[in-house]
This record gives structure tokens, sequence and C-alpha cells, in this order.
């Protein structure tokens, strides 16, 4: 619920029309899990990284991806945010700041909106 929400809030300029419907949204992340599902089957040892892991525990989680995939530590890996480089994507609000945990369930503050979201994913109502 709040990868799609973080999608619907973001206003693509093109190419990504999906993100403006919460129906079809939903649908997207249907067959974004179908994929990942298929890829998982097919590579079992594929990394998958959760998003409230990263956040609550962003060295330990890291450490543990770079040491997965044969690379070493780097302390820019932490401190990715003093990055000075162009940036020009939806998150470049985000990539000037440390990872933070204040999105963890931001999508219960729109409950009431994202209801359409919600029944497209079978997602249970919380109470």
């Amino acid at each position: 619920m709040d990868a799609c929400t973080s999608i619907f809030f973001n206003h693509f300029v093109e190419g990504n029309e999906y993100s403006f419907n919460l129906e079809d949204l939903g649908q997207y992340y249907l067959d974004y899990q179908r994929l990942m599902s298929h890829w998982h089957k097919l590579f079992p040892d594929l990394l998958a990284v959760q998003y409230e892991e990263l956040v609550s525990n962003q060295e330990k989680t890291s450490r543990r991806r770079l040491e997965d995939i044969g690379l070493e530590w780097d302390e820019r890996c932490i401190n990715f945010h003093l990055n000075k480089r162009a940036v020009r994507t939806a998150s470049s609000v985000q990539v000037r700041q440390p990872i933070y945990t204040r999105s963890i369930n931001r999508w219960k503050l729109y409950k009431k909106q994202l209801s359409p979201l919600m029944k497209t994913l079978n997602y249970p109502s919380p109470d």
C-alpha cells in the first residue's frame, strides 16, 4: 500500500498514466507481484529487499546486500544523500536527505480515499 500510495502521489510527466488511476495502479502492482514471483521461481537466490527492513536498519541491510553480491562495504552507501551529482527523478528531494521512516504506513492517512486501490489488491480494510 505504501509503494502504491507513493506512486499515486507523484505527478509523472508522461509514460506512467496507470499511476493516475487507483484501479489501474492496483493492476500494475498485481502484475509486478506476478512478475517477481516468476523471477523468484527461476532464480531462488534473487535478492529482495523489503523497504521497511532497509529504512529501519539501513547499514545492516546494505552491508548484507553488498556481501551477497561480492562487493566491499563503502560508507557512501549510507551517506548517499551527500552526493552532489544531478538527480532527475521523482525522488530528487529524498536522495538529498538520509533515509527516514515516516513513509511507513503513510497510506493509512488516506485509507478512505485509497479504497479503490485496496479493493483491486484485495487488501483487508484496517480498522
